[in-house]
């Protein structure tokens, strides 16, 4: 049985899972300054990678 897959709603899904994350990590309180810039690197890097 073959299985249809509506891209539309895969990417839109994997949109809102994205969006999810980062507000997520973004959500984890930093008192210190480095940490949450070397949260923000990661979270830039991690994107980056799957987005190509």
């Amino acid at each position: 049985m073959c299985r249809v897959i509506n891209l539309a709603d895969h990417k839109n899904k994997r949109d809102k899972d994205i969006q999810e994350l980062i507000r997520i990590v973004k959500s984890y309180p930093f008192d210190d300054k480095e940490l949450e810039e070397e949260r923000n690197y990661y979270l830039k890097q991690y994107l980056q990678r799957i987005n190509s």
